[in-house]
């Protein structure tokens, strides 16, 4: 197949999964707020918070795993694959175990380490029961998952992940239709589609790399030892991360209340869906930019990347736009429950977790590049001392200052637009030998065009009233159309356009019917 068929099948696929993955949470989210309580929704991401915290040590192992294996396949070093296959897998079960205690612990004396609200105790000890056990398996089997990797088969992925994304929301249905609300429903359904999960990816790992073999004979100490040093930068990384973005609920759960932590949960909610958004549009490019770069073409492996910076902004910027420009309408619909200034709150909040993202459009396929050509370490030291700096400013403004939950993420959103706009490109033509403006021009073409759509879209926004989810939807569909439009007209160049054409009009002809 050839190769834009195969990214576009890619694309389509993980668009539908994560279409469905949205909508389960639209509908999810004001169900819990309505009939369990509003300040429990919080402990479901606080939760894979926690996991996201144990994954450290394990993206230390697992972090290039994808790219070894693609590398050695692609120059049929069978023998070298299956020691990095079986040796990182063994080690990962073992981490699994090892990681049964602390999680029971946890989970054991949750109320004495947390706020949790009385009456919801054992409730909220159930979820976060079932979403533990859900990481620990993931944990175990996640070497499974480099085989639609390695075969550039990530059409599967969305499907497996759409399939999945089905099923949970079957079982959520049924279990609040005919069950007494509880949050712990959310955790189960992890689960079961965890399992359902485990054992589709198994069978990809099969058919589309019959070359991988789990078995303890290949086990050597050497392969994992390599993996660890040159991966431990992307677990240092993981936790520099966390420290710049990821400790926001629970920072909030201590220092102002599991309410606060709440209504920081409702606000990343849709923010988080874009943000996967984006990086998955950015991912499907990862598996060709590293086989280009196993071939060394230096000049085709740049085309690439600046490529996938492209389309990453002409697809991803109009949907992060048009919920900056029309999140209060969105939350007040979407949360009638909540007063208004906790709508306010919550729209605030989502603001500013949006504007990092809206320059993450850019800077996502740039960050493969770390990965990608094995320098990680000067990413991961800016990226932990700018973590460092963003706790240490956030307990500051909580302690000097009565600015709340606003505090939290005033800071962290500064030095992600700092990191994403300024290091991270610039880094990426280091690696590459390129002058560092390299990117550059790409990124202000995009920032022109994202900065005539807010204005736009604000304008539009400025003579409807949004009351229903009827308006909104046509008003966003409106702005949709407008800003791709914008993207096509301010982003592309004559070629990408002449390309552009030329696939709509195939796909045109093939949807019309011919003339007997």
């Amino acid at each position: 197949m050839k190769k834009s068929k195969r990214m576009a099948y890619n694309m389509i696929a993980q668009v539908v999964s994560f279409a469905l993955n949205l909508g389960i949470n639209f509908f999810l989210t004001p169900y819990v707020v309505t009939h369990v309580s509003k300040e429990i929704y919080g402990f479901v991401n606080l939760a894979y918070s926690f996991t996201n915290y144990a994954n450290i040590l394990v993206v230390s192992i697992n972090g290039l795993l994808a790219r070894y294996i693609t590398i050695n396949l692609r120059q049929e070093k069978y023998k070298s694959a299956n020691e990095y296959f079986s040796s990182v897998t063994i080690i990962n079960i073992i981490l699994s175990l090892a990681l049964v205690v602390p999680s029971a612990f946890l989970i054991i004396f949750l109320d004495s380490i947390i706020n949790v609200p009385v009456g919801f105790v054992g409730d909220i000890k159930i979820l976060w029961t079932f979403i533990f056990v859900s990481t620990l398996l993931s944990i175990a089997t996640t070497t499974f998952h480099v085989s639609t990797f390695a075969a550039n088969r990530l059409d599967l992925e969305g499907i497996r992940s759409m399939q999945s994304n089905i099923i949970r929301c079957v079982l959520l249905l049924v279990m609040f239709a005919f069950l007494a609300p509880n949050v712990w429903y959310v955790g189960f359904t992890a689960l079961i589609c965890n399992i359902y999960l485990t054992y589709i990816t198994y069978g990809y790992l099969k058919t589309l790399t019959p070359q991988l073999k789990l078995d303890v004979k290949f086990f050597k100490w050497d392969a994992v030892k390599e993996l660890f040093v040159n991966g431990i930068w992307n677990s240092i990384n993981q936790l520099a991360a966390i420290l710049l973005d990821g400790l926001d609920l629970i920072i909030c759960n201590l220092f102002i209340g599991a309410l606060g932590m709440s209504l920081m949960s409702y606000s990343k909610t849709i923010p988080v869906q874009l943000a996967s958004l984006i990086a998955m549009v950015a991912n499907i490019f990862v598996p060709q930019m590293t086989t280009v770069y196993a071939d060394g073409d230096k000049g085709k492996f740049i085309k690439e990347t600046k490529s996938a910076v492209k389309i990453c902004s002409f697809l991803c910027s109009v949907p992060v736009i048009g919920f900056i420009v029309f999140g209060y309408s969105f939350f007040r619909l979407w949360l009638p429950s909540l007063t208004d200034a906790e709508i306010g709150t919550i729209q605030t909040l989502s603001l500013l977790t949006l504007l990092p993202s809206l320059f993450s459009i850019f800077s996502y396929p740039l960050s493969a590049v770390q990965t990608i050509t094995c320098k990680l370490r000067l990413p991961v030291i800016v990226t932990m001392a700018i973590g460092v700096i963003n706790v240490v400013l956030v307990f500051v403004l909580l302690n000097v200052t009565d600015m709340g939950v606003l505090a939290v993420k005033i800071v962290s959103s500064v030095l992600l637009m700092f990191k994403v706009l300024v290091f991270t490109p610039m880094y990426a033509a280091k690696n590459l030998d390129v002058k560092l403006t390299e990117f550059y021009p790409t990124i202000l073409r995009g920032t022109v065009a994202n900065g005539a759509m807010i204005v736009v879209f604000a304008v539009i926004v400025q003579f409807s009233a949004m009351d229903s989810w009827l308006k909104l939807g046509l008003m966003a569909g409106l702005c949709g159309i407008v800003g791709y439009v914008m993207n096509y007209v301010i982003l592309l160049n004559k070629n990408e356009k002449t390309i552009i054409k030329n696939k709509a009009s195939e796909l045109l002809k093939k949807f019309t019917p011919q003339k007997a």
